[in-house]
């Protein structure tokens, strides 16, 4: 008999009635209930055979490559190469020397034999006597198993030498070779100073602010000696894993100076001014050659003021002059004209290098004379008047006048008796 359950909702006084279901109803509910549990596991089972298709392809995460890093145990006669290249560059052992370097490349190998010095040891009682060195390698790809980089730091000259050496095997043999850009992998890094925008690769961040620090102090050296404004015009550097050498060769707007990675140069592991040209540092001898070339022609015109040529002669002359100052050797006899000129003086016309017609056989020294005169005769800033008065002057004789207040005759006179006594103090 059917049963019936009444629920009443005394808020509203709605009633709902529920059926109860018969007992023959429910058995047969139950055992439905049964067969779709059977027919479920079956299922199941079956789903769970069946492989997962593969994901779909998603495009991989852009990874910055960097050349892999090789434990020091690794490649013991690379290890063994290494070594004794820097024993014999601290003992100047120049046999062993050229014996580890790259032979097939006959250019790099003569850079190498006519550069080669002897670096020296740090003090008896330094821990670093014996194994003056330290270095780290990589590999520019894990494909590239004949070439091997390697970051060393030697003992040099009294201090610290930074460079990075690129190793290449031949049949076993590890040489020495000329360095190329697979270290480098093309991406860059902006820098502003105060007188510089440095464009650099990432790979050498970590030698950027040495570089810009050599810059800065020959800008104001520079500056100083040649009475320029302290806010000329900023210059740009590009530093390339692609050159070998710096170039400085484009006068035009605007003024860009072309570095090899400090890691080809070499750079000596200090800051200090005085040691690195003491020293003869190469990213501090490049700094002052660059600059030393682009402040001369600033300051007397620019680079369509030289188009012509004309007074071409005396502007080079300055740039040795300043070169010569902040050298660590001064050496003002080597830049002048051989003592056989002391006789033949009087045949030497100033005006000619001007025009540049009926020039003297050494022209570059006459001039060098020229100005290492103005210096000792009239101060060293006259010299950069003399230089900014030869900028809108059509002749010597009116740069002369409107610099130094004398007219050609009475200079070229002076210059004359000057350098009679110049040899003769020196024979």
């Amino acid at each position: 008999m059917p049963q019936i359950e009444w629920q009443v909702r005394e808020d509203n006084s709605e009633q709902t009635i529920v059926k109860t279901p018969s007992t023959s109803a429910r058995r047969w509910r139950l055992s439905l209930i049964a067969l779709m549990i059977v027919l479920g596991v079956g299922l199941g089972a079956i789903y769970s055979s069946i492989k997962e298709p593969a994901p779909r392809p998603t495009s991989a995460p852009t990874i910055t490559p960097n050349p892999t890093p090789i434990p020091a145990t690794e490649m013991p006669s690379l290890n063994a190469t290494i070594d004794r290249e820097a024993q014999a560059l601290a003992d100047g052992d120049f046999k062993t020397f050229l014996s580890l370097q790259d032979q097939s490349d006959g250019p790099w190998y003569q850079s190498q034999v006519r550069n080669f010095r002897a670096w020296g040891r740090p003090p008896r009682d330094d821990q670093h006597f014996d194994s003056p060195y330290s270095y780290k390698k990589f590999q520019p790809e894990p494909f590239m198993t004949d070439r091997i980089w390697v970051d060393i730091r030697q003992y040099r000259n009294g201090t610290y030498f930074y460079e990075a050496r690129l190793y290449f095997n031949v049949n076993g043999q590890w040489s020495h070779t000329r360095p190329d850009a697979s270290f480098w992998w093309g991406q860059y890094r902006s820098l502003q100073s105060q007188h510089f925008d440095i464009l650099y690769p990432l790979e050498d961040s970590n030698l950027i602010s040495s570089v810009e620090d050599r810059f800065e102090t020959a800008y104001v050296q520079v500056c100083a000696d040649l009475n320029c404004s302290i806010d000329s015009t900023r210059i740009q550097i590009h530093i390339s894993p692609f050159v070998q050498q710096p170039d400085w060769t484009n006068f035009d707007f605007p003024y860009i100076i072309v570095l090899p990675s400090p890691r080809i140069t070499g750079m000596f592991d200090t800051n200090d001014a005085a040691m690195l040209n003491q020293r003869d540092d190469p990213v501090m001898h490049i700094a002052y050659e660059s600059l030393t070339s682009h402040l001369v022609q600033d300051l007397s015109g620019g680079y369509t003021r030289w188009a012509n040529g004309r007074g071409w002669f005396y502007m080079q002359a300055v740039e040795a002059w300043e070169l010569n100052r902040v050298s660590a050797k001064p050496n003002m006899m080597q830049l002048l004209p051989p003592s056989s000129l002391a006789s033949d003086v009087q045949l030497a016309r100033l005006e000619s290098l001007w025009d540049g017609q009926d020039v003297p056989s050494n022209p570059e020294q006459v001039a060098n004379s020229v100005i290492f005169f103005i210096e000792q005769k009239y101060g060293p800033e006259s010299v950069s008047k003399f230089l900014q008065a030869t900028g809108p002057a059509n002749s010597l004789a009116e740069a002369i006048k409107n610099s130094l207040g004398v007219d050609e005759i009475q200079f070229e006179q002076q210059w004359k008796d000057w350098l009679k006594q110049i040899y003769t103090q020196g024979s």
